[in-house]
């Protein structure tokens, strides 16, 4: 009979330890990319996402939500950007809110930790490829959290000298920065898996998946 699993001490911990890794890098990262006059809206390159994949890979789906969640949360305590215009109402800002700030992480989390359960086969390689496929999917769901809010509230509309549509401007702009994350993320992801792939795996019982 399968032990019904809670988020017990140790899970707290180790969501709490590592949401505050991915806080503080991405404060780092925004605070060197501030200086970079393109991504004046906000955006930054760096490994912040890295901490909440590792979460999600190493308890599932739940955890890295929760630790993506909390992740953003602090983000936002740290500052963030709400755009508003004469015709604006309260809940079109807070539709922009959750969509650049509270669902990106928790949707890192979330769309990694789904891969958790794919990579306790003994074929090696086919492990990686999972952890790979975590590591690309949840990026993803962050750009696409920052890519609807681009297109439906931000409305600077010339990128490179040029006027785009808000769809284009969103996509190269939001890309720019999402894309490489997504490469430097998964390859440390790799990396690490491949260097230390006991840390994926749960050794004990009791634990939340």
């Amino acid at each position: 009979m399968q032990k019904s699993r809670v988020l017990n001490t140790r899970a707290i911990a180790e969501i709490a330890i590592f949401a505050a890794i991915a806080f503080i890098l991405d404060f780092i990262q925004e605070k060197l990319f501030a200086f970079v006059p393109f991504f004046a809206n906000g955006g930054s390159i760096g490994f912040a996402m890295v901490p909440v994949m590792l979460i999600a890979l190493r308890r599932g789906v739940i955890s890295g939500g929760i630790c993506g969640l909390i992740t953003s949360l602090l983000q936002m305590l740290g500052g963030m950007t709400v755009i508003g215009g004469d015709n604006w109402q309260w809940y079109d800002m807070l539709f922009q809110v959750l969509l650049d700030y509270t669902l990106t992480y928790p949707m890192v989390g979330l769309l990694a930790g789904i891969f958790s359960h794919f990579i306790k086969n003994e074929n090696k390689n086919i492990n990686l490829l999972m952890v790979i496929l975590a590591a690309v999917c949840g990026g993803l769901g962050k750009f696409l959290c920052h890519f609807l809010a681009g297109c439906i509230f931000w409305q600077s509309f010339e990128i490179f000298g040029s006027s785009v549509t808000a769809t284009v401007y969103s996509l190269i702009y939001n890309g720019l920065y999402c894309f490489p994350n997504i490469v430097i993320c998964g390859s440390i992801i790799a990396v690490l898996y491949l260097k230390m792939p006991k840390f994926f795996y749960l050794d004990y019982e009791g634990e939340i998946e």
